[in-house]
């Protein structure tokens, strides 16, 4: 796993069980609006994520940045 990508899992608070699903996974850029309090966290990883992994992922990572007006994971799967 990449090492960003590790830091932001860590940050998550994630299971392992749930971590396992981003080992080859890897945290490109995150892009920001200041006018709206916008992120986009953008993630490259080989295969799609179960649905149930990726509402767990997406409520951890605004849970966890809720002070942003808006936060988004955007995933870039390579093999589809």
């Amino acid at each position: 796993m990449e090492s960003n990508m590790e830091k932001l899992l860590n940050k998550l608070e994630l299971d392992d069980s749930i971590k396992s699903y981003f080992s080859d996974a890897k945290l490109v850029k995150i892009l920001c609006n200041k006018n709206t309090d916008s992120y986009c966290f953008i993630i490259e990883i080989n295969n799609i994520l179960p649905l149930d992994i990726y509402k767990v992922f997406k409520e951890s990572l605004e849970n966890t940045y809720s002070s942003y007006n808006d936060v988004i994971p955007s995933f870039k799967v390579t093999n589809i």
